[in-house]
């Protein structure tokens, strides 16, 4: 992968989704959001125990008329603190969502949900490749065409950061340094049907 790309999907603007909140002006964002920060946009949810990887995540469904938005956050170091959001999805197809019923129905949740970068619902493949580039791998189901972009990034993180991130990877065996350096995987995922932007998802992966 050219450098390039790697900073490309490294772009922290496509952790921050705009657009939350029955106002439309509230912004959460990935890595950075506790559950309480959704909470206090979205309301009050509990998370949704029903295995797998739906054991960690919280879900929302736009309460608006003809608005078929959903959004799931999915909280990091699970059973730990199960407080950061490692990863946020937005889907505007509520049939496509299996744990739909446990989803809190809720205003704070649109079709107008977007990153800073511009990465929306309903977006064409174009306008995907002006925001993203050319996908790495590409892969047909179900729910239609699924465009994939990682990469992985290694960078310096003091021991205080790695404790205020709430990390417990962060805690060392006695007789252990820190290692200060550290990385991260981040995966950017996108679903197109018939040429349109049905659904997205950018997630971090920390390495500590």
């Amino acid at each position: 992968m050219t450098d390039a790309m790697t900073d490309r999907i490294y772009d922290e603007r496509h952790d921050r989704f705009h657009g939350f909140g029955a106002a439309g002006n509230q912004t959460l964002t990935v890595d950075e959001s506790l559950r309480r920060d959704v909470e206090r946009v979205l309301g009050k949810t509990m998370r949704l125990d029903v295995g797998g990887y739906e054991e960690r995540m919280l879900c929302y469904a736009s309460s608006r008329p003809g608005d078929d938005t959903v959004v799931l956050f999915t909280l990091a170091h699970c059973p730990y603190d199960c407080s950061r959001v490692s990863e946020i999805q937005v889907r505007a197809r509520k049939r496509e969502v299996r744990v739909l019923k446990k989803c809190a129905s809720v205003p704070g949740v649109s079709r107008d949900i977007a990153t800073e970068s511009g990465l929306r619902l309903g977006m064409t493949a174009n306008e995907v490749r002006a925001v993203l580039g050319s996908p790495q791998h590409v892969q047909k189901g179900l729910q239609g065409t699924m465009w994939f972009y990682g990469a992985s990034v290694g960078l310096y993180m003091s021991h205080a950061e790695a404790v205020r991130r709430g990390y417990p990877q962060s805690e060392c065996a006695p007789g252990q340094a820190y290692p200060g350096s550290t990385g991260f995987d981040k995966y950017i995922v996108v679903w197109l049907r018939q040429d349109r932007v049905t659904a997205w998802r950018v997630w971090l992966d920390w390495s500590l």
